[in-house]
């Protein structure tokens, strides 16, 4: 029988098929040439509860742990915590990195100020992905957030305080209480390590991804001036191959930053994000 891994503790996994969960374990045998993991799509036992194959996977997450994830949700909000483009930069490279979509829910608009910079607004247009809106007294986004939901493995990432938790109940009120029943079944005691857990939602999956509260990049300078957010296309016009766009001659990204088409505020974020980040040669 074919299913999917939506929770996994040690070598017990929690298996959904057919609208129905599977507690299984896997043999020694596989799990000594590739684990399963949260996201990825197995053949198992109905009988034995066995995982006896899993399948070709697109990716896999190192941290958080998961498996042919393809949307990522950033959350961020007004205030209380303050909005941060950095922080927002740094969730978008890792996305772009990991060839998975971005989309930006901005929460607590209620609290918006009305002397918000005109720069804002400019970053937003700059960033050329969906952005959706919410406060705990208008939800108007909502419908949009379930419709780019709807058929797609999706997590939710953002600072504890901005609101996922709330926002991901309003979506679908059952989630907290599915999460619980698998992490029971599992035996997951509580000093445990939360790992991630998949919510199944209109033919989907929603992703309870504790890992993603506070992100590092785990990557190296070139690969984010290849993956920063607008970059992707200008590196490959720059006169020199690995160009890390800072005071290079011929970097085309600094000639769009003089000319205004790449935000001030973005190309400082860039350089924020980049400063710490180790020279790796890239992997073949």
């Amino acid at each position: 029988m074919d299913g999917i891994v939506v929770a996994k503790s040690f070598n017990q996994f929690m298996v959904l098929a057919e609208k129905r969960t599977f507690r299984c374990q896997m043999p020694k045998t596989l799990r000594n040439k590739l684990v399963a993991w949260p996201g990825d799509f197995v053949n198992f036992n109905k009988n034995s509860q066995m995982i006896e194959e899993v399948f070709p996977r697109t990716k896999l997450l190192a941290r958080p742990r998961i498996a042919n994830l393809e949307q990522l949700f950033i959350v961020m909000s007004i205030e209380e915590p303050l909005f941060s483009w950095p922080l927002v930069y740094r969730y978008l490279s890792y996305a772009k990195f990991n060839d998975i979509k971005p989309l930006l829910v901005i929460s607590k608009v209620d609290k918006m100020l009305e002397n918000l910079e005109p720069s804002f607004e400019v970053q937003l247009r700059h960033l050329n992905i969906p952005v959706f809106y919410t406060s705990k007294y208008k939800n108007d986004s909502l419908d949009r957030l379930r419709d780019y939901l709807s058929g797609k493995i999706s997590a939710f990432a953002g600072q504890s305080g901005v609101g996922k938790s709330s926002l991901i109940n309003e979506i679908c009120p059952d989630y907290k209480q599915t999460i619980g029943t698998y992490s029971k079944a599992l035996g997951r005691g509580r000093h445990e390590t939360k790992g991630v857990t998949l919510f199944p939602f209109e033919d989907g999956f929603i992703a309870d991804t504790p890992g993603f509260s506070s992100l590092e990049l785990e990557f190296g300078k070139r690969d984010l001036a290849m993956a920063f957010p607008g970059f992707e296309q200008l590196a490959l016009g720059c006169k020199f191959p690995h160009c890390l766009h800072q005071n290079e001659a011929g970097c085309l990204v600094i000639r769009h930053v003089k000319d205004g088409k790449i935000p001030l505020e973005a190309y400082h974020a860039y350089l924020e994000l980049l400063a710490p980040l180790p020279h790796r040669k890239e992997s073949y």
